[in-house]
């Protein structure tokens, strides 16, 4: 027969209590280990993009060292670098003919739909709902026509995917178009979740409907700790200019350094400017119809009271330029 093994005696009360005090002190440095591990990975992560935003600029600067800039201040597009968007997709461009041939959405001055209007979805963080007016006022002088901040709503529980802790932009963009104002030339949602598209495997900033004024975006990747004010503003307004070009016929630019251009990473999209080159501002002026060097004017205003010194200087320039040279726009009549 098999005897049991006797019992271990029991620990002294003495030793008891420091096993116990030790097992104390390994759990509260595992929970402050895990507390301080999102900041931690965020600071990383950023250094990291600063690092890639450093290398992209000094290969940008020996390009325009060689010439890159037409006689205008626009930066010509150099060779995408591996990793860039045009690296990983090599896209043709579109041209003038190309878009009127879409057709793109067109806004007439006597179009009985005029507003932009922005739909926040809460929840939203502090940072988040702090910049919903600056939008406002962007969308408003970039697109030259009056934007609406509306009242935000709950982002709708059917687009939520839990076992992705993400939301379908697809589920949204369909909620959304059911919910369009009658008076809206563009529709544009604004939320501060992670959003994912049917097909991919990651996430998305947004999602939007080509030639229709209809999108829904997300700047939850935009914000961590140590982010700067500016920066995570200047991120939103370059997604907005760009997502709702889209929406209204323009395809990724190839030719210019442009809010056009591509991104395959945050990196990437941070080095590009927040401005249309002169072939994107002429479609954008096509579907408007507005005047080139007034609305300069009141992104030159907007920028400089946002803090966005280079976005201001560089707009400066350009109507420095055209009032040198005599002409109304960047392009040729």
């Amino acid at each position: 027969m098999i005897r049991p093994e006797p019992a271990a005696p029991a620990a002294p009360p003495a030793r008891r209590g420091r096993r116990s005090l030790v097992w104390i002190g390994l759990l509260a440095a595992a929970v402050g280990a895990y507390v301080s591990y999102g900041p931690f990975r965020a600071r990383v992560a950023e250094a990291a993009r600063q690092a890639a935003r450093e290398q992209t600029d000094l290969r940008r600067e020996a390009a325009l060292a060689a010439g890159g800039y037409d006689e205008d201040g626009f930066t010509r597009k150099v060779a995408a670098l591996p990793g860039e968007w045009l690296w990983a997709h090599p896209e043709q461009g579109q041209t003038f003919e190309e878009f009127l041939g879409k057709p793109p959405l067109v806004v007439s001055p006597d179009a009985p739909q005029q507003a932009f209007v922005i739909q926040p979805l809460t929840p939203l963080r502090p940072h988040a709902e702090a910049i919903m007016e600056p939008c406002r006022e962007y969308m408003a002088r970039f697109f030259t026509r009056p934007c609406a901040l509306a009242d935000s709503v709950e982002l709708p529980a059917e687009a939520y995917l839990p076992e992705r802790q993400q939301y379908d932009a697809a589920k949204l963009l369909s909620w959304l178009a059911a919910r369009r104002p009658a008076d809206a030339v563009s529709f544009t949602a604004l939320c501060d979740q992670d959003l994912i598209a049917p097909g991919l495997d990651h996430f998305v900033f947004g999602l939007g409907r080509f030639s229709s004024g209809l999108g829904c975006y997300s700047f939850w990747r935009f914000w961590h700790p140590g982010v700067e004010p500016t920066l995570y503003l200047r991120r939103t307004l370059h997604l907005l200019n760009h997502e709702v070009g889209h929406a209204f016929g323009l395809a990724h630019c190839i030719h210019y350094g442009c809010s056009m251009n591509g991104a395959n990473s945050l990196a990437e999209a941070d080095a590009q400017p927040l401005h249309f080159c002169p072939r994107c501002l002429r479609k954008l002026q096509h579907c408007f119809g507005f005047e080139v060097v007034a609305r300069y004017r009141a992104l030159q205003t907007f920028y400089a009271d946002q803090g966005l010194e280079a976005d201001a200087a560089w707009v400066a320039a350009r109507l420095a330029h055209l009032a040198e040279t005599g002409r109304s726009t960047p392009w040729d009549e």
